[in-house]
């Protein structure tokens, strides 16, 4: 099965190579050479660059919502959607008719959603 755009962005957007730098406490984050600014505050834990899915829905020019009874934040956009469920694993990818479960190899932290 030929994966969609929507799984290639999410892959390629997780696959980037990213760099930071610590200054005086405050991350610096570059993203194929260019700086970005990210709104909320990036972090390192276990040698790995944590963002927000608010910036990494301004990474991939989607909007970002969250929804309070599925316990989701969802990052929308016109291939399709990806629902990241807090304090789990797991991540659903829904395009065109077909939905998918992805497993990350972190969770996703309620208290790191920033609203």
């Amino acid at each position: 099965m030929k994966p969609g755009i929507f799984s290639l962005m999410l892959f390629c957007i997780l696959s980037f190579p990213i760099s930071c730098f610590a200054q005086d406490q405050e991350i610096a984050v570059y993203l194929d050479k260019k700086d970005f600014h990210c709104e909320n505050e990036a972090i390192i834990r276990d040698g790995r660059l944590m963002l927000s899915l608010r910036d990494i829905g301004r990474l991939l020019d989607s909007e970002v919502i969250w929804q309070q009874e599925q316990n989701t934040a969802a990052i929308f956009n016109l291939q399709g959607k990806m629902s990241f469920m807090a304090e789990r694993e797991t991540v659903l990818v829904e395009q065109e008719q077909e939905t998918i479960t992805k497993t990350m190899d972190t969770i996703v932290r309620k208290r790191q959603f920033v609203w």
